[in-house]
């Protein structure tokens, strides 16, 4: 136990580490990384075919950085390229509840929002057995509470065991070929799981205070509707963010408190401001750092 409350501490203090002086990477999406036994693997090998993963941030941002981790395969994945995009049914420039309360997600993407990533300034890599990759820093307008698709085209190798992240509660779409953001991903294999990707980060210049909230499988959203993003801690989150733009409105910023889930698991960690303490009536709530535990 007091080993795996120290990797949370040790996650906690990565991902809120400063960059400059004044700035510093902030997780807005995480999740757990974990293997990935036969049953839970696409019907057909991740080789030569592409992944459509949808994820729901907290803290919006201008300047973002994703992780890809091999962390728990034994052999090496090819990636032939990632490229971020809205999914074409988020809505666009509206209030935080309409980004919250999403409806479910589909496979199609806002091809006019297509941003590919770059890793050592290189579209596409190997990530070999027990290894994990930042992309290079890139420019992309997230809005607070959005949901980004994420796209892994896969190259020649992928292991038998991919890394990845059971209980994503949200479907991914693998369909065989380069996946071209017009492709239509809606006919390809669909899985509830998250492949390879493990945390979304946004570059910021405001420190903030953290609520790590520990739990089991139900705080990673087990019972919760697959693809409507409504975890309790996700409802509770949109909810204190609301609060936030009101109070704002009445009455100028306010101190800035935020909180952060941690979740062990089979979990996904997503950064989401809860209620785990009372706040004032007029508190500003953002997220910040993600923990991920596994703590079974």
């Amino acid at each position: 136990m007091i080993n795996k409350l120290f990797f949370c501490i040790v996650t906690l203090l990565l991902v809120t580490s400063p960059l400059f002086a004044d700035q510093r990477w902030e997780g807005t999406w995480a999740t757990a990384p974990e293997f990935t036994g036969s049953g839970d693997m696409p019907k057909a090998s991740l080789s030569n075919r592409a992944a459509r993963q949808i994820i729901h941030v907290s803290m919006g941002g201008s300047t973002l950085r994703m992780q890809l981790s091999n962390h728990f395969s034994n052999g090496p994945v090819d990636i032939s390229a990632v490229y971020v995009a809205d999914p074409a049914d988020t809505p666009q420039g509206k209030t935080m509840k309409q980004e919250t309360d999403v409806l479910p997600c589909n496979a199609r993407i806002n091809a006019k929002t297509v941003r590919y990533l770059t890793f050592n300034h290189k579209r596409s890599l190997t990530l070999d057995a027990g290894k994990d990759i930042y992309s290079d820093a890139f420019s992309y307008q997230l809005r607070p509470g959005q949901r980004l698709a994420v796209t892994v085209v896969y190259g020649k190798r992928t292991p038998e065991h991919a890394t990845s992240h059971r209980g994503s509660r949200t479907t991914t779409y693998i369909l065989a070929g380069k996946g071209a953001p017009k492709a239509d991903f809606s006919q390809g294999e669909k899985a509830d799981h998250w492949y390879n990707i493990t945390r979304l980060e946004v570059l910021g210049n405001t420190p903030h205070e953290v609520i790590a909230v520990l739990g089991n499988s139900i705080t990673d959203g087990r019972g919760s509707t697959t693809n409507l993003q409504n975890r309790s801690t996700e409802s509770e989150s949109a909810a204190k963010a609301r609060n936030a733009i009101k109070c704002r409105s009445l009455q100028g910023p306010a101190k800035t408190r935020v909180a952060a889930k941690s979740r062990s698991p089979h979990s996904s960690a997503r950064a989401q401001p809860t209620a785990v303490r009372k706040a004032s009536a007029c508190s500003t709530w953002a997220s910040v750092a993600t923990v991920s535990c596994v703590a079974d």
